[in-house]
């Protein structure tokens, strides 16, 4: 599995001074890996590639998550969650080339009611065993995101919005022993 982050933009302010100090911590396949501290800023390059290496038969794969989780560091505190996503490594596997290529998505935060905690552009590719890294990616992609400022909001992947209701099944199964036979 390969992640790589390239940006965060327009955090949430964790810090009382109304930045925040974010670093990113990737989990998958029991592993977790982390990018350096960005000071004071709810904005930045993160330009860091993550790698991490397991070998998983199909039905792993099915149920292997990744966890892409925005903290704000404090000097003389425990991090602060700023937001998180999930990804599915069976979905991402299915795409085209297995990644899911340069998107951004929005950071939430379930006790924020999932509302954007700001937004993160990154990539994830899923290599089967004895395949290579996808092929290179033309960079146009900035280019016409910095020319054409509303990419960034038409782009950006959220996670889908449950509604959940409570259902009720009765179901009533009746012994039918004392019922004759029809047709034989």
């Amino acid at each position: 599995l390969k992640v790589n982050l390239y940006e965060i933009r327009s955090l949430a302010a964790a810090d009382t001074s109304g930045s925040s100090d974010p670093f990113i911590v990737v989990r998958a396949f029991g592993l977790e890996k982390r990018s350096q501290t960005f000071k004071a800023t709810l904005s930045c390059v993160v330009d860091e590639m993550l790698f991490f290496n397991r070998a998983m038969t199909g039905l792993e794969i099915e149920d292997a998550k990744v966890v892409v989780v925005v903290y704000d560091w404090n000097r003389f505190s425990a991090p602060v969650i700023i937001g998180e996503i999930q990804f599915d490594v069976s979905n991402i596997f299915r795409l085209p080339n297995h990644e899911f290529y340069r998107r951004w998505v929005a950071l939430t935060k379930s006790t924020k009611g999932n509302k954007s905690q700001g937004y993160l552009k990154l990539s994830i590719s899923v290599l089967a065993p004895g395949s290579s890294l996808p092929v290179l990616h033309s960079e146009h992609e900035d280019r016409e995101e910095f020319a054409t400022a509303a990419l960034l909001k038409n782009e950006i992947v959220r996670p889908p919005k449950l509604d959940v209701r409570s259902w009720v099944l009765h179901v009533c199964v009746g012994w039918a022993d004392m019922v004759t036979k029809v047709g034989g």
